[in-house]
């Protein structure tokens, strides 16, 4: 071990404990150098002790007296000194005499205490005396002052103890993203700036104002603020809170990072590709995490090409920007709320039949299939996959989004179950006032069912908050907020490292709608399995179509991120392998599908697998498309039943098949690329199908002949 190796070692436990007493600001920059040295300990160790020294305020002689009242966060650590001294250079000892449970003193020398609670008792008073051990002796007493968030309790994405979220039923206690550790230990998102990229962002919002930064823009206006210049638009405000509400000021709900700093874009408000560079990492601004809270709902496969140049543009920020040490921005995107419907053109198309299958597979998007982004589904109060969660093999991780949090038993029918509508939905932000925001929309005016946007509620009289966030638009960023947690943690974490932490840290949810076991569907006179559940891979890493690895475990994470010592290699990818061109029939209603198959001799350790598919069909939905790796793990990368209908809906361009599209699957995840690859297309179905579209029926015929598969390419990224 070289000298600076050691030293590290040496003063680790020291260095943090110090680092976790000081302000935000140089806590981050203490972090910075610490994790700096753990990775290159070539840095000057000098610089660190003269740093230390600067940082905490000179030399001993220095100080000032404490305050003998002292305002303590629940659920984190508090440390201080207790008030005290005596004429003279004498030793003093402190003893306690009378002090709650909760409280400890750390060092009799020199007062140090630290006090931890997760109840919010109201004023503690602690009763101690200190002396020189000779002739004096003192009584003193001072009063912890706890703060706390009103709305936290029923913030059951953050702790999960059964509460209702102010709806009619409850969830089920410990279903949460498990950051209790985290929180206690002061990791806050301190120094983490999040950009959140939506419709727009009140900033001057009580609970958000305190952690908005300098950066935001307004596309609109031309200006720096983004609040939304419609009273109805709370979107983007429900995001941000999320992310980072303010912590214990006595206001409102906690976000998952709740001392993280904000920043707002309102591109959607005005979308165009220069908008877009500027608010996803090209302007001049200092965030490390881009929520993407957004998405298209496409009805037709999208051809190559499509989006070429944002999906550049994200993937120069994330692996080629020199911003952050080369590091890498993230960019955390929501996979979809179509799981049982769409809307295409101001109308609603959903099946007419029920189905284990998402009506909208996440890999129809490209911007899902991409790599670049992390995309995130949904999981409600019951740890079960949200009613409306788009998912597929793209989806790298699960977070809560909630359900849709009514107070009575029969609000909506949601998938068939009344009950998903009045299951807890996510407690967040809303825009200020009870004319503003979702408390104005007549969707939710009913004071029956909704008592917590009435302006009547207690804990919500100016309708400053919501109960009724949900969606993919929730889950994200409880990932981005869980990232600023990592980061905080250990700042010198690039986006690859971060990711596998994500990963290998992630919890196995056992899903009562079908993720535990296989879906399948009786295809001609044989089954043919359409969801795999959880699958193993030959690298020992479990995935799932609906859950990606799992839902985020915070407190792992966090503590692998503390801990992390290893080397992921280089990162690289195999370039586009072709097929050429084919003509492989693919027998209609039939499990014989059709099977082409390519070679990789690359070693590379597979990260993830990107598809480019040509094929040929009339009625693309029936097509199940399935991938093989060499070690013959199978990846289902697009479901049938799908909501590709283009060519089936009038004015929409008539699209048969797939043309270069792009798809996505992380299944292969730490298993080698070496070897033969191979794609399956299967025709799923050879009857009329029907579909809602707005209060009409839509039959579909079968196809009249049978699709051909043309072509495809393969694409290995990993190290």
């Amino acid at each position: 071990m070289g000298a600076a190796a050691g030293f590290v070692n040496l003063i680790s436990d020291e260095l943090l404990i110090t680092l976790r007493s000081l302000s935000g600001v140089t806590v981050q920059r203490l972090n910075n150098i610490y994790y700096q040295i753990k990775k290159n300990t070539k840095l000057s160790i000098v610089l660190v002790i003269t740093f230390l020294i600067n940082a905490c305020g000179g030399s001993s002689g220095s100080s000032s007296t404490p305050a003998d009242d002292f305002s303590v966060s629940i659920g984190q650590t508090f440390h201080s000194t207790l008030p005290g001294a005596i004429a003279g250079n004498q030793p003093y000892i402190f003893s306690v005499i009378n002090a709650p449970a909760e409280f400890t003193l750390l060092d009799a020398s020199n007062g140090r205490f630290s006090y931890f609670s997760t109840e919010n008792s109201g004023e503690q008073v602690i009763n101690y005396r200190y002396s020189d051990s000779q002739t004096q002796l003192v009584d003193k007493t001072i009063t912890l002052k706890m703060k706390d968030d009103p709305l936290f309790s029923q913030q059951w994405h953050l702790q999960n103890t059964g509460q209702k979220a102010f709806a009619f039923y409850a969830g089920t206690a410990g279903e949460d993203i498990n950051l209790t550790q985290t929180i206690k230990e002061g990791i806050d998102g301190s120094g983490i700036t999040v950009a959140v990229v939506d419709g727009g962002l009140e900033i001057a919002h009580e609970d958000l104002q305190p952690n908005i930064v300098s950066g935001s823009r307004d596309f609109v206006g031309g200006d720096s603020d983004p609040t939304p210049a419609s009273i109805s638009d709370f979107h983007g405000t429900a995001v941000a809170g999320i992310i980072a509400s303010k912590g214990w000021n006595d206001l409102g709900g906690r976000g998952v990072a709740p001392n993280a700093n904000l920043i707002g874009f309102n591109y959607l408000s005005a979308q165009s590709l220069a908008n877009f560079t500027a608010s996803h990492g090209g302007g001049e601004n200092t965030a490390r995490i881009y929520n993407m809270s957004y998405g298209v709902n496409y009805i037709e496969p999208q051809g190559g090409g499509h989006n070429d140049s944002e999906l550049a543009h994200i993937e120069d920020q994330v692996i080629n920007s020199n911003l952050f040490d080369g590091l890498g921005r993230f960019y955390i995107k929501a996979s979809g709320n179509g799981f049982d419907r769409i809307y295409f053109n101001e109308t609603n198309y959903q099946r007419s039949a029920s189905s284990e299958l998402p009506f909208q597979n996440s890999n129809q998007s490209p911007f899902n299939a991409y790599g670049y982004t992390t995309v995130v589904s949904a999981i409600n109060a019951a740890g079960d996959i949200a009613s409306y969660s788009t998912w597929g093999s793209n989806v790298f991780i699960s977070a809560p989004g909630g359900e849709y949090g009514s107070a009575t038993s029969n609000t909506l029918l949601v998938n068939n179950n009344e009950a998903e509508g009045s299951e807890p939905a996510i407690i967040t932000t809303d825009r200020s006032g009870c004319n503003s925001g979702i408390s104005r929309s007549s969707s939710f005016s009913s004071v029956t069912r909704y008592p917590f946007l009435s302006g009547i509620h207690a804990l919500n009289p100016q309708c400053n908050y919501s109960n009724v966030m949900n969606g993919t638009s929730a889950a994200t960023p409880i990932i981005s907020g869980a990232i600023a947690l990592i980061l905080d943690a250990n700042p010198a974490l690039d986006w690859r490292e971060v990711r596998h932490i994500l990963l290998t840290t992630a919890e196995k949810v056992q899903d009562g709608q079908g993720g535990d076991a296989d879906d399948e569907l009786t295809v001609g006179s044989s089954s043919f399995v359409v969801h795999d559940g959880w699958v193993p891979n030959d690298a020992s890493y479990s995935y799932n179509n609906k859950f990606g690895f799992g839902r985020v475990n915070v407190d792992a994470a966090v503590a692998a991120a503390k801990a992390w010592n290893t080397d992921l290699g280089t990162f690289n990818n195999i370039g586009w392998i072709d097929s050429g061109a084919l003509t492989q029939s693919i027998p209609n209603n039939s499990t014989t599908g059709a099977f082409d198959e390519t070679t990789i001799t690359s070693s590379l350790t597979v990260e993830m697998v990107q598809v480019r598919l040509t094929a040929t069909h009339e009625r693309i939905q029936d097509l199940a498309i399935v991938l093989i790796s060499p070690a013959g793990t199978e990846s289902i990368i697009m479901t049938p039943n799908n909501s590709f209908l283009g060519n089936q809906i009038p004015n929409v361009q008539d699209v048969t098949g797939y043309n270069d599209t792009l798809m996505l699957s992380h299944a292969f995840y730490g298993e080698s690329a070496n070897g033969i690859w191979k794609i399956k297309l299967v025709d799923t179905s050879g009857a009329t199908i029907s579909y809602l579209r707005g209060s009409s029926t839509l039959n579909v015929s079968d196809n009249s002949t049978p699709g051909i598969l043309t072509n495809w390419k393969i694409r290995v990224l990993g190290h």
